[in-house]
């Protein structure tokens, strides 16, 4: 995969899902075509389980 200017994209992670933002940030991420979504972690093992598969960019991405 390439970026406009024929560069590689910057591969990037996503370290929580709790701030207010978090899931505006990775969606921001998904929608660039300067970034390749690597991956999400959540060290919160119940809010990992309550985002994983609610939708919106938090379904869109691999878990690590």
């Amino acid at each position: 995969m390439t970026v406009g200017n024929g560069a590689e994209p910057i591969r990037m992670a996503q370290y929580g899902t709790k701030h207010g933002h978090a899931a505006g940030k990775l969606q921001a991420m998904l929608d660039s075509q300067d970034v390749e979504v690597v991956g999400l972690f959540e060290p919160d093992s119940e809010r990992r389980a309550e985002v994983e598969g609610s939708g919106g960019p938090f379904g869109q991405v691999r878990w690590i």
